[in-house]
């Protein structure tokens, strides 16, 4: 049955030792497992360096047939291409693995800044850490982490800033100024409220500035009675305020 169907069918994908081959085996494979064999070589023939898919499913059919069918496949062309396949490969899935990282770090971007918690931070880094040396290169923004971090120590100085721009107060202005002062630079540029902290510091100092006048004005008592108003006004327009 093989013979007549290699007879009907040539030689065509065949090397000369796969025709004979085929001839010392006629007796072992069926007509099905010969279109097999004659179909694969086809495929094989035809592959070239950016058939990757092709490749891929080529190696997959050859290594699910019996020992007896793939004695009947020549793999001489898979096996010059294999290198550069692999290495195609290795690049698609180093590309899906950076593609993903990235992904994570831009969904983990757009979380409302109170809404951030480091468990978010932990899993992108924890991705991240996992890739190959190769891989992290192609991650653009892995800078991204960082500036994740960053967030997460700003959020407690904006808080304490909303705090005192509801009910100003110096002490409290003085704590979230000393812990401004704290952050690293890439913290600072986080704390997205810190043109507020400074306004109401320069009130303070304004303040405080008019009452020192005040009290080292005239001598008389007429013209420290005005000055002393005028603290006292300027700081009750503030409480107000």
């Amino acid at each position: 049955t093989v013979y007549g169907l290699h007879g009907a069918l040539g030689d065509e994908g065949l090397s000369a030792a796969n025709v004979t081959k085929i001839a010392s085996l006629k007796s072992l494979i069926s007509v099905a497992d010969a279109k097999t064999a004659l179909v694969l070589n086809s495929r094989i023939a035809e592959l070239t360096v950016n058939d990757v898919e092709e490749f891929l499913a080529c190696d997959q059919t050859y290594k699910g047939l019996s020992q007896t069918i793939q004695a009947l496949v020549d793999v001489t062309q898979m096996e010059k291409l294999r290198s550069e396949i692999n290495a195609a490969v290795k690049d698609l899935d180093d590309k899906k693995a950076a593609s993903a990282v990235k992904t994570a770090l831009e969904t983990a971007d757009k979380i409302n800044i109170h809404n951030l918690k480091q468990s978010d931070i932990d899993a992108v880094e924890t991705q991240y850490n996992a890739l190959t040396d190769d891989q992290k290169a192609l991650v653009t923004n892995q800078g991204g982490i960082a500036a994740l971090k960053a967030k997460l120590k700003a959020v407690v100085v904006i808080d304490m800033i909303e705090a005192i721009k509801i009910a100003p107060n110096k002490v409290e202005a003085d704590k979230a100024y000393e812990a401004y002062s704290a952050l690293t630079a890439e913290e600072k540029v986080q704390v997205s409220n810190y043109d507020i902290l400074e306004a109401i510091r320069k009130d303070f100092a304004a303040q405080s500035s008019a009452n020192s006048n005040g009290s080292t004005g005239s001598s008389d008592g007429c013209g420290s009675s005005v000055s002393g108003l005028v603290g006292v006004g300027a700081l009750m327009l503030a409480a107000a305020a």
